[in-house]
């Protein structure tokens, strides 16, 4: 091992994307500043009764358990739905004019850039990190751009055809919910969101989550076997464990388809 203060020397490989340097064998050299362990707590039943509302060690692994359980789940349900998304928008046949495409690839390359400039990443660098050509960027988001649009009319169609409409208290719920996560007070996030115009893109965004909603209540997963995985999240009181495989799971429609931190001495 390195001590505090010692220096270690060894050879490497830059990532791809590190400039031009990308992929080039080089002598490495590094200093290590410190070195530092965790202590970490003994897990006890009177641990766990200071640090959390639980009672017993049993309890608290037991929503650990529950919770990693339904982040797994939420994370399979979202993939699901995705795929079932995408193949549905490639059957679409839709012929979309391209200045429309156009501006939607540009508005999702000005909203990557936006999201990259708040990590004090420009899109260039973001292009050699990830090993893409400026050419190829812009075909790729061109054709995310066409699946985009066609999901889109795909959900509008749906909303249309099933007469689901967005209400005033839906809307509101939702204002409430991002003024939440905002920090902000609702009334003002409201009078914010008309001011810009904004309340009807919400509102859009609504009944397309509905349509959505409306188009997964007809599909199912399964496994390779044949079995039905349950991807719904739990009642809130339940603490039932589910077992699934996200990686199995295939298509099929009803109509056929924490610790402290001491120097180690």
């Amino acid at each position: 091992g390195v001590s505090a203060d010692e220096t270690a020397q060894g050879p490497g490989v830059l990532p791809e994307g590190f400039g031009d340097r990308g992929g080039e064998e080089v002598e490495l050299l590094a200093t290590v500043k410190a070195v530092r362990s965790k202590n970490l707590p003994e897990v006890t039943d009177e641990w766990v009764q200071e640090v959390s509302e639980f009672e017993t060690v049993d309890e608290l692994v037991s929503m650990l358990r529950h919770n990693m359980n339904e982040m797994a789940k939420a994370t399979a349900r979202n993939d699901f739905q995705d795929r079932v998304m995408m193949d549905l928008a490639e059957d679409l046949s839709l012929d979309l004019p391209q200045s429309l495409i156009d501006t939607e690839a540009e508005a999702s390359i000005h909203n990557l850039a936006h999201r990259l400039q708040e990590q004090g990443i420009g899109l260039e660098n973001y292009l050699q990190i990830t090993g893409q050509s400026q050419e190829d960027f812009i075909a790729d988001s061109k054709t995310q751009a066409i699946r985009t649009l066609k999901t889109r009319v795909l959900l509008e169609g749906v909303a249309k055809v099933e007469s689901i409409e967005v209400n005033d208290d839906e809307v509101l719920e939702a204002v409430s919910a991002l003024a939440s996560q905002a920090e902000m007070n609702p009334d003002e996030l409201f009078r914010q969101l008309e001011s810009d115009g904004r309340l009807d893109t919400l509102s859009d965004d609504i009944l397309r989550r509905k349509a959505l909603e409306a188009i997964m209540s007809g599909v199912v997963a399964i496994d390779e076997d044949g079995n039905t995985i349950d991807l719904e999240p739990a009642p809130a009181d339940s603490d039932d464990d589910n077992d699934f495989d996200s990686d199995e799971a295939k298509l099929e429609s009803d109509s056929d388809k924490e610790v402290e931190e001491s120097p180690e001495e």
